[in-house]
């Protein structure tokens, strides 16, 4: 990563790991905590944090971030068990009116309180997972846990270059 002038970037793990495959976000959080190097390799680029189902929590970190990278799980139906990657585009009420998460807060109306504000990341980047099963008591499937490497090695491809490494899907539902 070009480190002249880095950009203040938060990553958000978000999810609930007693709801299936809502629980990517975590999971993916928790698998990179085993693996100090990893993680360590991540924060030396950016703040990573595990904010399960407390979005709103990290409201004045997302308002002080330049890069938001949010790591969840994603309504898909046509694709389930695949890597989502996405790039969010601004105004936020004009390109994303479905609701996005089942979340304490959704991160759609935080963005749209946001934006007007001048106080939204200027960019933010969706890392997901398209749910299989979201069952209430149930694990991540097996399809979204085998993702899990997968996606560790996006998350690094996006900060070890991140200006150009942006997705082309148009945003999807998050669960």
């Amino acid at each position: 990563m070009n480190k002249s002038v880095p950009p203040n970037i938060l990553i958000l793990a978000l999810g609930n790991r007693e709801q299936g495959d809502d629980g990517f976000g975590p999971a993916l959080y928790e698998l990179m905590s085993q693996h100090p190097s990893l993680l360590a390799k991540v924060e030396q680029y950016a703040s990573f944090v595990n904010a399960g189902l407390s979005l709103l929590a990290h409201s004045e970190r997302i308002a002080q971030a330049d890069w938001l990278i949010i790591v969840d799980a994603v309504n898909d139906p046509g694709n389930p068990g695949q890597i989502v990657l996405a790039e969010l585009q601004q105004p936020f009420m004009q390109n994303h009116p479905c609701s996005f998460s089942t979340h304490q807060f959704q991160l759609l109306p935080l963005l749209q309180l946001l934006e007007p504000l001048g106080q939204c990341p200027t960019r933010i980047t969706l890392l997901g997972a398209s749910v299989v099963d979201t069952s209430l008591g149930s694990t991540l499937s097996p399809e979204v846990q085998a993702l899990l490497p997968e996606a560790i090695d996006q998350l690094l491809q996006l900060l070890d270059s991140p200006t150009d490494n942006r997705g082309d899907r148009a945003i999807l539902c998050m669960s």
